[in-house]
């Protein structure tokens, strides 16, 4: 059965944050409301991390690699190579809905990063809520949208506002709904309405960047690029 905590979207709860942590910590799922809407998170170090999110997202591949929500730079920089100009680009843009394809460092661990191209997507959210319970667990987290691009494009979620209000993905109630209770080991409600919308994502693995997905927000240094 899945744990519901109330908690504040700007001023999350400390004791509220470490149960969740608790939950992370002894291999559970969390759903989390984030900058771009409501997503599953696992302790990215946990063995039965990955598992444990396939499960819920049965339609991925099974050789799936989850992004990683980090907590500040500081904490990419353990995981990735970060040259200085790609750290200062970053930097403009995070925290922010924005994944950042980079070169995972030999000791990240392998099932964090693409088998023959050690590339790891990495976010940094700017939601209070997630931001404090990264700093709570203090390692990364593994993380998984709740439904996919595809989806919200078919339902003409990015055009059709006056359903943004009824769509089952911008609450928590509705979401339990949708996934088995026993795979979720808690959930963190705002009790307000959390809208989806996708990540903007951008290769720099390689030269100049390359821009994989426009989730729609604005990246000025492509444009510099181009």
């Amino acid at each position: 059965m899945t744990q519901v905590f109330r908690i504040h979207k700007s001023h999350p709860e400390k004791k509220i944050i470490s149960a969740a942590s608790e939950c992370l910590k002894s291999g559970g799922v969390a759903l989390v409301p984030t900058d771009t809407g409501y997503a599953f998170v696992a302790d990215a170090v946990h063995e039965l991390a990955k598992n444990r999110l396939l499960a819920l997202r049965q339609s991925l591949p099974q050789n799936k690699h989850f992004s990683l929500l980090c907590k500040d730079m500081a904490q990419v920089a353990q995981l990735v190579q970060l040259p200085t100009s790609t750290f200062r680009v970053l930097s403009r843009y995070w925290p922010g809905p924005y994944t950042f394809l980079l070169e995972a460092k030999k000791k990240t661990e392998k099932f964090i990063s693409e088998e023959k191209r050690r590339v790891v997507g990495v976010r940094i959210s700017s939601h209070e809520v997630i931001r404090a319970l990264l700093e709570e667990c203090s390692g990364p987290m593994l993380t998984t949208s709740i439904t996919d691009e595809e989806e919200l494009i078919k339902n003409n979620y990015f055009q059709e506002e006056d359903d943004v209000q009824n769509a089952w993905w911008t609450k928590v109630n509705q979401i339990l709904e949708k996934f088995p209770s026993h795979h979720i080991g808690c959930a963190l409600d705002c009790f307000d309405h959390t809208p989806m919308s996708v990540s903007s994502v951008v290769d720099f693995t390689c030269s100049p960047p390359r821009l994989v997905r426009d989730g729609g927000w604005h990246l000025d240094f492509l444009e510099t690029e181009e």
